[in-house]
Formats: C-alpha cells, sequence, structure tokens
C-alpha cells in the first residue's frame, strides 16, 4: 500500500514540476555590484519612467543626468573595487587564483570543483567502516555487554506481554489527529521517495484518506512500511573540525509524519524519572 502513496506523489510531482536544471545566473557586474550600485540604477529607472509618462524636454533632461551620473558614479566604484582587488595580490598568490579571479571578473563562468573526487566512493566508505563500528555494540565494555545479554530475554517478554493487553490507545488514528500533525512547517531534506511536508499537507482529501489508511494498517499491524525505514545517510563536515564528519539521516516525511502523529502515547505512558530535559508540557 505505501508503494501506491509514493508511486503517486512522484507521478504528482513529475507532471506539475520540470524536471530542468536552471543554470546559475551570473550577473556581468557581480564583481563590483553595491548598494551604491542598486541606488544608481533605481535612479536611472525612475527618471525613465517619469520620461515615458510625460516626453518633455524637462524629463529627457532629466534622464540625460541620471544616466550621467550613474556612470561616472559606477566608474569610481569599479576603480575602487579593482584597487582593493589589486592590494590582496603579492608574490605568494598561487596562479591558479589569479587566473579564475581574472575570468571571474571578466564574466566568465568558473566551475567549481568537487569537494571530493568521488563522493559516493567516500560516503559509502565512511558508513561502512567508520560510522558502523562507532555505533556497534561491540564498543562497549565486557560487562555492559553481558547486562545486555542477561536483560534481552526479559524486554522481549515484557514486550509481548504488552502488546497482547488491550489499552485505550489501540484505536485507529482519526482525520483530525493527522490534520493536526500536517500544520505549516518548514521542508527538510527528503528521504528516498523525495516527499517534502509541504507535498503531503497540500495533497487533497483523498490522498490524506489513503495516508491515514497506510498509518493505521500499519500501527494495527505492528509493522513498518518498508518505504519509511529507507534512510539516506550522509556524512557532513563538523562545524568545529571539518577534517572530521558526522552522518546525517535523511528519512521518509511520510514516516516521520507517522511519528508525529503517536502523541496520544506519550499521553498514555507519562514522562520517565529518568528524561528530565526537555520534558515542559508533559
Amino acid at each position: 500500500m505505501e508503494h501506491r502513496i509514493v508511486n503517486a506523489f512522484q507521478a504528482a510531482a513529475s507532471a506539475s514540476i520540470p524536471l530542468t536544471k536552471r543554470p546559475k545566473q551570473q550577473h556581468q557586474d557581480r564583481w563590483y555590484y553595491s548598494q551604491r550600485v542598486q541606488e544608481y540604477d533605481h535612479q536611472v529607472n525612475q527618471a525613465r519612467k517619469l520620461n515615458r509618462r510625460h516626453n518633455t524636454q524637462t524629463t529627457r533632461d532629466l534622464l540625460r543626468a541620471a544616466i550621467r551620473t550613474a556612470r561616472e558614479g559606477k566608474k569610481e566604484i569599479k576603480t575602487e573595487k579593482w584597487l582593493q582587488w589589486c592590494t590582496n595580490k603579492n608574490s605568494h598568490t598561487k596562479l591558479s587564483d589569479l587566473r579564475r579571479q581574472v575570468r571571474t571578473g571578466a564574466g566568465q563562468r568558473v566551475a567549481f570543483p568537487r569537494t571530493h573526487p568521488d563522493p559516493e566512493g567516500e560516503a559509502q566508505r565512511l558508513i561502512t567502516t567508520t560510522y558502523a563500528d562507532r555505533a556497534s555494540s561491540q564498543q562497549l565494555s565486557p560487562e555492559t555487554l553481558a547486562i545486555l545479554n542477561e536483560q534481552q530475554a526479559e524486554q522481549e517478554a515484557l514486550i509481548l506481554q504488552a502488546c497482547e493487553e488491550n489499552r485505550p490507545t489501540d484505536t485507529n488514528f482519526t482525520l483530525k489527529e493527522l490534520e493536526r500533525t500536517l500544520r505549516p512547517r518548514p521542508d527538510t531534506a527528503t528521504g528516498a521517495d523525495k516527499i517534502f511536508y509541504s507535498m503531503i499537507r497540500q495533497t487533497g482529501p483523498a490522498a490524506h484518506d489513503e495516508i491515514l489508511r497506510n498509518m493505521n494498517t500499519s500501527y494495527t499491524a505492528g509493522r513498518l512500511p518498508s518505504k519509511w525505514k529507507e534512510a539516506t545517510i550522509s556524512p557532513i563536515p563538523k562545524p568545529k573540525d571539518p577534517g572530521k564528519t558526522r552522518p546525517i539521516l535523511l528519512l521518509s516525511c511520510l514516516g516521520k509524519t507517522a511519528e508525529m502523529i503517536l502523541n496520544r502515547l506519550q499521553w498514555a505512558s507519562g514522562p520517565l524519572q529518568a528524561i528530565y530535559a526537555y520534558t515542559h508540557g508533559l
């Protein structure tokens, strides 16, 4: 059932969102553009609109004066920017950097180098080696591993017993709960299905009924759909130590929506004594 929902979202996105990539716009005056240049352009545009509306000798003279002032002002700004750029160059400047900056100033587009020659291979290596070893239970002490192995059977028995008991929360989710969960929120990075929060929120009642039916089926069966468990792991540099990376998991927004709708379970379980931070209002 979850495959049908994902395919419907992807088909709607392909039909309404163009798949072409818009090229990066390179402005010719970007190397000296500033607030002063913007003000000169604004004065010329205002004089041009005034002359187009009235077209008298006075408005024409005003337009010529505005254009002349803008040219002289931009010439001074270009000179200042050029001298400022030249003062940063010395005998230690690399020729490759100098050539790239000259091409940028001339209006030629410069291709940005890739951060890594093989980003996908590097990400796969970090996931299978560094991150997997860091999160492995083998990093724990032998005493801790022995305690976990002793408690595993008891924990599984408690989980099975809790699943067999009838609880007030063992009822289907309602459309009101789903609508409360889909309140406006900023879009985040999507998972493997490429579905945003805004796409889920802006679908019609029929799609919301289908999503709610899928969530109730998963909740009753006690099993997550396979699409909700797919995660895209991306290594990103640490802010204080860019040489090291940390993994981030990009999960499906449908799965995260189902997770946010589980507020009734937080109400039923209540706050835990071991968790004391970020519990205001619980």
